[in-house]
């Protein structure tokens, strides 16, 4: 059963492949735009907000700032 399904996947990503290399090799170059910004935020690490409380209330965002507090 799991590999009739494997194989399954692997037609319907193969096929799902094969229409976007027909859609980059086309004129139209909205789809490789498309493309090059999603590996390019993929490529990008995620980095956390950092906001932490002063003692008085205010809001500190600075990285230096945030660390002294710590």
């Amino acid at each position: 059963m799991k590999r009739k399904v494997k194989v399954e996947v692997a037609k319907a990503k193969q096929r799902a492949y094969n229409g976007l290399y027909a859609r980059l090799d086309s004129k139209e170059e909205t789809d490789l735009y498309r493309l090059a910004r999603q590996r390019n935020r993929d490529g990008k690490d995620v980095q956390q907000v950092r906001v932490i409380k002063h003692r008085d209330g205010n809001v500190l965002t600075g990285a230096r700032s945030v660390m002294g507090r710590w």
